[in-house]
């Protein structure tokens, strides 16, 4: 709950566990497989690394996020909170997703 890296710090943590996996199992296919958010993050991983990903799967991914005016208002509203209430704020404001 205390990591809020950005996009580029995800894909490239996500990108960098790919090539570990890749490298114990070479022979295995990666598929990847986002959901909402995560939906985002697996388009960021196939746009920065194509050779890595034989299958992208996506299921509602967010992205009309920036369609969303209030939902990047809130997003800003996050990194200004100090680290006790981010979790807090989450789960208040889960429903409303």
């Amino acid at each position: 709950m205390q990591d809020r890296s950005n996009w580029n710090t995800l894909t490239v943590r996500t990108i960098a566990l790919i090539k570990t996996e890749l490298t114990s199992n070479p022979e295995r296919g990666v598929y990847v497989c986002g959901e909402s958010f995560g939906g985002c993050l697996a388009v960021n991983i196939a746009v920065k690394a194509p050779k890595l990903i034989d299958r992208l799967i996506l299921v509602n991914p967010a992205s009309s996020f920036k369609q969303q005016p209030w939902l990047q208002w809130g997003s800003l509203l996050t990194q200004s909170m100090p680290g006790w209430f981010y979790p807090t704020s989450v789960l208040t404001l889960l429903p409303f997703l």
